[in-house]
């Protein structure tokens, strides 16, 4: 059984199966979405005690999503692989895992796929597709101005590094209310930024940190002081 990691309600989701022959285990090649008998089925945690959904098989592009798609990529160079397109309701929020079998076609092996529906994107370097993640605290001297404090800020869409943000920071000392911090945030490239701190900001043993803009993931932060 093929098992892959997908973030649970992503949409669009195409894969690549292996159909084996079943005489000689080796790829089959020549089906279509149209074979005889080629049949798709899914069924999902949360699917309670209804049996197994038929998903309507469909032509498709290679490299494009269809619903149901179902398309041979190369008989030549890749024989027996094929790509599908994942129904979306395989993959809606509410289970975490599904399971898949394609089956009935002359001459092939089941093929069944489980589907681990995950809260975070394995293809995302940066937050895994997470709003945030929580960050280490880093200590600065307490009472000091602490210069150029460097952070990222990613995309609230692709959740990639952004540039060309206007950052606001604001700050709670020892868990009191937030209050804009004194200097201005500044960019540094490539979805970098910067800001300084007075030592009036760093007069305190915890600083929490949020930083914040418009089309970006909130950025939180945590800094203790030493003397």
């Amino acid at each position: 059984m093929a098992k892959q990691d997908v973030l649970t309600g992503v949409t669009s989701k195409r894969m690549v199966i292996f159909v084996k022959a079943s005489s000689t285990g080796s790829g089959l090649t020549g089906l279509t979405h149209s074979s005889s008998g080629l049949t798709w089925s899914w069924w999902a945690e949360n699917t309670g005690n209804a049996g197994g959904n038929a998903v309507t098989i469909a032509s498709a592009t290679r490299g494009t999503w269809t619903s149901g798609g179902f398309v041979e990529i190369d008989s030549s160079l890749l024989p027996g692989m094929y790509e599908i397109g994942i129904p979306n309701a395989v993959l809606a929020a509410g289970a975490s895992w599904a399971v898949m079998q394609i089956f009935g076609a002359s001459g092939m092996l089941p093929v069944t796929v489980e589907l681990q529906l995950t809260a975070y994107d394995p293809n995302d370097g940066v937050r895994l597709g997470l709003s945030s993640l929580p960050d280490g605290a880093m200590t600065v001297a307490k009472g000091v101005a602490f210069a150029n404090f460097t952070f990222p800020m990613t995309s609230s869409s692709s959740h990639q590094m952004q540039t060309g943000l206007t950052v606001t920071c604001q700050i709670s000392k020892d868990g009191g209310s937030l209050a804009s911090s004194t200097n201005a945030v500044t960019e540094i490239g490539g979805g970098l930024y910067t800001v300084s701190f007075t030592a009036s900001e760093t007069n305190c043993n915890v600083m929490a940190l949020k930083f914040s803009a418009t089309g970006a993931d909130d950025l939180p932060y945590t800094l203790l002081t030493q003397p």
